[in-house]
């Protein structure tokens, strides 16, 4: 197998699982603890109705998706956002592989929001130090970009070709609510 035949079995299997995640949610969502009664939304907004899971996640229906977050919309409604502007064909997702701050799980909704979008979604390192196989990039390089950068107060902005979501790990999450919602048009 070639680095690269490497890196996109990662990306696949990152994507593969945020989409599992998804799927797994649907059955908390329409029944409430195994009854078969429907669980009424407990937010709508824009027409999009949001739903809490068993899991004590939420979930947005966006045209019959389920999309997990972790902040509805009137808990992230304080974070100013800008008008979001990336290539609509590529975007790197980049993160410190050193960085103490959890991504994980921000990174993946966001991916998989790109991706339902139409979007291909690559990850990207700030550094080579525990990086493995996947490409070492900047807000210099090119390209469209989304930095996860840990930081001690929440802020999103843009620097050169990134969009930058920085803060602590539960910072980081509501941003990536934020942004998922926005990128959804639902906000």
């Amino acid at each position: 197998m070639t680095k690269k035949d490497n890196k996109k079995a990662k990306i696949l299997m990152a994507v593969f699982i945020a989409v599992i995640m998804i799927a797994g949610t649907i059955g908390y969502i329409f029944t409430d603890s195994g009854s078969n009664q429907k669980v009424p939304p407990i937010e709508t907004l824009n027409g999009y109705k949001f739903y809490e899971t068993d899991q004590g996640i939420y979930v947005v229906d966006y045209n019959g998706q389920l999309i997990p977050i972790n902040y509805l919309p009137s808990q992230i409604s304080d974070i100013e956002i800008q008008d979001i502007i990336l290539n609509s064909g590529f975007v790197y997702l980049l993160y410190n592989p050193s960085s103490d701050v959890s991504i994980d799980w921000p990174l993946q909704k966001i991916a998989s929001i790109l991706t339902i979008k139409g979007t291909k979604v690559n990850l990207a390192c700030t550094t080579e130090e525990k990086c493995g196989d996947v490409p070492v990039i900047t807000c210099n390089d090119k390209q469209s970009i989304i930095e996860f950068r840990p930081g001690n107060e929440i802020k999103i902005f843009s620097e050169d070709n990134c969009l930058v979501l920085e803060g602590s790990e539960e910072d980081i999450n509501k941003l990536s609510d934020k942004i998922g919602l926005k990128l959804l048009g639902i906000i």
